[in-house]
């Protein structure tokens, strides 16, 4: 993931291997991990309570600016779409 944390704007593939909500008041954020092919990136977004279109196992492609968040390659309120059906599907 080290190449990527230089550039601003990336563009990257990966399966969504987690989804974690807030809890009960806290601050509105839900971050979803997702494996690329260089590593774990987390998707963080914003003032959200819940997300109804990702889920555990979809392949999503997603852009936006990426920064190091707590050591973890992270990209804040990114754009994304779904490239595949999740394990609820199957």
């Amino acid at each position: 993931m080290s190449s990527s944390i230089g550039q601003r704007f990336v563009e990257k593939q990966g399966t969504v291997i987690s989804i974690t909500y807030p809890g009960y008041a806290q601050t509105p954020v839900v971050r979803v991990n997702t494996q690329t092919e260089t590593g774990v990136l987390a998707l963080v977004f914003q003032s959200h309570t819940s997300l109804k279109a990702l889920d555990i196992g979809q392949v999503v492609r997603v852009s936006g600016n990426i920064v190091m968040s707590e050591g973890v390659p992270s990209i804040y309120n990114p754009r994304y779409v779904i490239e595949s059906a999740g394990y609820s599907a199957l």
